[in-house]
């Protein structure tokens, strides 16, 4: 092989997550281009990783992922809260609730009408499309053929059955398909997943490319900083077990790093706001004060029920029916151990004069210890729903602490700082007593579990979403597309006052997607290289 200390590539990828495996894959297309994608974990294959219900135990384990402390706000009950990204190939991909949801078309064209012009849903859809392979088959939105596997839920169950036919009495519409440009309505959840296996985007892009000779692959390599020559990006400076080296860029460095990774790239770097960079002594190359701003994110709450029925998965997924559940599993492929994070999924508005849905709520036939979310399921039979606002107005930031690269940032989420945010606690519990007030799902339902008579009314629910919410791990925005002074990238995903640098994932949404956010960032990657193929024909 050749000396990586004497590495030049055209295209160099910082992050083989959702977004820089996509890259990969079709930046790789073309044959002339000599493409590097480097990933600070390492390529794993186990048990755990393949089973979709494998999540609950990934996202805590250090071997698989990050894990990131926020500081302790108001919005998080002053406590200090840990959130996991994957640190392997797949990024967080490898380690998710399995959900593919695309949002809603207005998302993109709200990111058009913002001055981005090659967002809106025109543009999007036919991404979508392309990198789908959807079992539901080809249709105006759904695609076949592509990459990445979509996979209908193959193991309903009775308790979901009840609560979709709760919900279509409240008069929410049944969907055999909850991927839909009208939203709005309730069913089962497709997931990224064949044969009853997780699909991550290394699985799904990078697996069938990888003997391309132009596509070279550095696991556990580390990026230090970006290396200009003025404001041209020409190199990375990386450091792997073997040490620290440069590897030189003649086209384009594209950093994938991910919502909290890429902006601390940047900044270390020396691209973001001036006078905080000079007060760790970074040269500044570009004073761009939008970097790590617009930091946002999808926030929970959780609301739990005894049933009467002793048929949830309870039993199933703890002590000897765990075991039962494993084995039938590693036999088959099938059964509970085969679905992801949650069954069930629901678009809805709070108010019916709303042109579109502005909440989400998911379901599983399942529940945890009562209190904080938590994967401690219970030794009774309960099911759990759990809802979020869909479009949050709260505004965070994620800041680099120190010039040292191997400092994690400060992340300030500023969750439910918006008057507007907080008050979807009451409109959450609202929608989801609401379901389970009704037939048939009600004669099911023994009483409510959690949070109970700690909410009776708007202000517990509030106090409640306070004090009880959590992250959906959906963060989003701190490398914002754009036109204004906030801006990080411009509508090609280009770093302002840089050439040669893009930033491409899902830091770059200005307004998060009204869906989980794995979707968004593959197809916002396949724009994107569809417009670098473009920017140098």
């Amino acid at each position: 092989m050749e000396n990586k200390r004497t590495i030049e590539c055209d295209f160099l990828i910082v992050g083989a997550g959702s977004a820089g495996c996509v890259l990969a894959n079709r930046l790789s297309a073309k044959s002339t281009s000599e493409v590097v994608l480097l990933e600070s974990g390492k390529a794993m294959d186990n048990l755990l990783l393949r089973m979709p219900k494998g999540f609950g135990q990934l996202m805590f384990d250090t071997k698989y992922v990050a894990r990131f402390e926020t500081e302790p706000e108001p919005g998080t009950a002053g406590v200090a809260e840990s959130w996991p990204r994957g640190k392997l190939m797949g990024g967080c991909s490898s380690v998710n609730g399995l959900f593919y949801t695309r949002g809603q078309p207005e998302d993109f064209n709200d990111w058009e009408a913002l001055g981005n012009p090659g967002w809106g849903w025109k543009y999007i859809a036919p991404c979508f499309k392309s990198l789908e392979n959807h079992e539901l088959g080809e249709d105006d939105v759904r695609g076949v053929g592509g990459p990445m596997n979509i996979s209908r839920h193959t193991t309903p169950h009775p308790l979901c059955d009840e609560v979709i036919e709760s919900a279509v009495n409240t008069g929410l519409p049944r969907r055999a398909d909850t991927n839909r440009p009208e939203q709005e309505g309730i069913g089962y959840v497709s997931y990224t997943a064949k044969n009853g296996k997780r699909m991550d985007a290394a699985t799904a892009f990078i697996k069938p490319i990888k003997q391309r000779p132009n596509l070279k692959i550095f696991e556990q390599t580390e990026a230090l900083k970006i290396l200009f020559t003025g404001n041209k990006a020409t190199g990375l400076l990386v450091k792997d077990p073997t040490g620290t080296y440069e590897i030189k860029v003649r086209k384009e460095l594209i950093v994938s790093a991910g919502t909290l990774e890429s902006p601390k790239l940047l900044q270390l770097s020396g691209v973001g706001p001036k006078a905080y960079l000079q007060k760790f002594d970074i040269p500044v190359v570009v004073d761009l004060p939008g970097v790590g701003q617009n930091l946002h994110d999808h926030r929970l709450l959780g609301v739990q029920f005894r049933v009467n029925k002793p048929v949830s998965i309870n039993p199933g997924l703890k002590g000897l029916g765990l075991i039962k559940n494993l084995l039938y599993y590693m036999l088959t492929s099938k059964g509970i151990m085969s679905t992801g994070s949650h069954d069930v999924i629901a678009f809805l508005k709070s108010d019916p004069a709303l042109d579109r849905p502005d909440m989400e709520i998911i379901m599983g036939a399942m529940s945890t210890k009562p209190g904080k979310m938590n994967m401690d399921v219970e030794n009774e039979h309960g099911i759990m729903f759990v809802g979020y606002q869909l479009r949050p107005k709260s505004r965070g930031e994620v800041m680099i602490r120190s010039a040292d690269p191997h400092a994690k940032p400060i992340i300030r989420p500023n969750a439910l700082a918006h008057p507007d945010d907080l008050a979807y606690g009451p409109k959450l519990v609202k929608a989801i007593r609401k379901i389970c007030a009704t037939k048939p799902i009600a004669d099911t339902i023994s009483f409510e579990t959690f949070p109970a008579d700690r909410v009776k009314s708007d202000e517990d629910a509030e106090k409640y979403y306070l004090e009880y919410g959590g992250t959906v791990y959906h963060p989003v925005g701190t490398c914002m597309m754009g036109q204004g002074a906030d801006a990080v990238v411009d509508e090609r995903l280009r770093v302002r006052g840089t050439r040669g640098l893009r930033v491409i994932d899902a830091s770059v949404m200005p307004i998060i997607v009204s869906a989980h956010t794995h979707a968004a960032t593959m197809a916002i990657a396949w724009r994107a290289a569809q417009m670098i193929a473009e920017d140098w024909k």
